[in-house]
């Protein structure tokens, strides 16, 4: 019987391993079917993010913001039609959690921004309390951690006479903040910008040295330095100057990186972590041109992406930290989305077509994150009369994949608006405020579980 019992044990054993052979082929098979799934790319279904019933509420403008980690701020208008009252909105969701309900804030935003420890700068302007005229620069801080915001600041002058508009926030990884904006007074005009170093408050305001000019552009890379381009006129010659302020330092006198008789209609400016930049503006005469600025030194001369045209629309600029560069455009004569790749230490290569054929395009909208990742969306309607907010996405080193869906929509309405951000690893959001909702939409690249 011993013989039997160690038979017994050997069967046992033999059928434990089987079992734990094929718990481990299970385990193994059930881990490639995950990874095969969380690889596959996709636009998760959108959700609406505003306030709702619309027979309530009408909502649209929407401004999101993502930052590294994958926190993300997106802020939109809406109106309580039952109240009679309205005002800027804004909802905030955590890397792995969700967005909460809105929470109204009480100060206009027209621009938004998030830092990598979840801190959140909203910016805006709103009249005097006293005269309507008068703008004054608004700024509200919060976090994706509290999920709250604070009492809204004002930034700009105190004085009556001047009237302060325009302003733009950008931030850092470290959630230092600056703002610009434009100033006017009965003596002129001049560029502003106003520094918020981490949890701190804004410092005072700072007149870029001989600066005047309209749609100020900012950004900040990792150190702190802070870079403001802006439209400019001398009398015939119209003109796009920077100015650069090196962190804990002072701004010094702008620099005119380009000259044109023809008007300078529009530029839009992106900024990496470690400083290199790139502008993108559009000339009077249609013309599309940059201007890159490496990690050490100036901006280079103006680099043509599209020659003179009827009419181009405003061009957008995104840049990633290994200065990997996209700058994306529309054609409303031909109804298509363009755009241009800079791979890293080489100029742009030539323009691509984005759109489908036949099928009309709006004004794009473009972001780019972590190493070689964008995406540009844009706005569509199908050959059936659908309308869709549209997105191609572009990983490191490979061209932009497929047209995707990403929302649909009806007529747009009052306050449509859509826009798209991305983090470190690829994860987009898109949102798109229209028929008085904001919705909000997800790319899953499958480097990590879908939200």
């Amino acid at each position: 019987m011993p013989h039997a019992r160690r038979t017994r044990r050997r069967r046992v054993r033999r059928l434990g391993a089987g079992c734990s052979l094929l718990l481990v082929a299970l385990a193994l098979g059930g881990a490639a079917v995950a990874a095969a799934v969380t690889r596959a790319p996709r636009w998760l279904p959108s959700r609406q993010i505003s306030p709702g019933p619309l027979s309530r509420y009408t909502c649209g403008g929407a401004l999101p913001a993502m930052n590294a980690r994958g926190d993300a701020a997106v802020s939109f208008g809406c109106e309580d039609k039952a109240r009679g009252t309205g005002g800027s909105e804004v909802v905030l969701r955590p890397a792995t959690g969700r967005f909460t309900a809105p929470v109204s804030l009480d100060a206009p935003v027209a621009d938004v921004a998030i830092g990598d420890g979840g801190q959140v700068l909203g910016v805006g302007t709103r009249g005097d309390a006293i005269s309507p005229a008068p703008e004054r620069v608004v700024a509200v801080a919060g976090s994706t951690r509290t999920r709250s915001f604070g009492a809204p600041v004002t930034i700009g002058s105190p004085m009556s006479s001047d009237s302060d508009h325009s302003p733009h926030v950008a931030m850092n990884g470290h959630g230092d903040g600056v703002v610009a904006w434009v100033r006017q007074n009965p003596h002129g005009e001049g560029i502003l910008a106003s520094i918020r170093r981490a949890g701190g408050r804004f410092g005072a305001p700072e007149t870029i040295p001989g600066s005047s000019g309209r749609d100020p552009q900012v950004g900040m890379d990792a150190r702190g330095d802070v870079t403001v381009a802006w439209l400019t006129r001398a009398g015939a010659v119209l003109a796009l100057d920077v100015a650069v302020r090196p962190a804990g330092g002072r701004f010094g006198a702008p620099t005119t990186v380009s000259r044109s008789t023809q008007d300078l209609a529009a530029l839009d400016l992106a900024v990496s972590p470690t400083g290199e930049a790139v502008l993108a503006s559009l000339y009077g005469d249609g013309s599309i041109a940059v201007v890159l600025r490496g990690r050490h030194g100036g901006f280079g001369p103006p680099h043509t992406l599209a020659g003179p045209s009827n009419n181009y629309l405003v061009p957008v600029a995104a840049i990633d930290a290994r200065g990997e560069a996209v700058v994306a455009w529309g054609r409303p004569y031909k109804s298509d989305v363009l755009a241009a790749v800079r791979r890293p230490g080489h100029g742009f290569g030539p323009a691509t077509i984005l759109s489908r054929p036949g099928e009309p395009a709006g004004e794009p909208v473009l972001a780019g994150g972590g190493t070689g990742h964008f995406t540009v969306a844009w706005a569509t309607r199908t050959k059936s009369g659908l309308s869709y907010v549209v997105a191609r996405v572009k990983s490191a080193g490979k061209p932009f994949g497929a047209e995707r869906r990403v929302t649909r929509f009806h007529g747009g309405g009052e306050g449509f608006a859509f826009g798209v951000t991305v983090d470190a690893l690829g994860d987009a959001l898109a949102v798109t405020g229209a028929d008085g909702r904001v919705q909000a939409a997800d790319y899953d690249p499958g480097r990590r579980s879908a939200r």
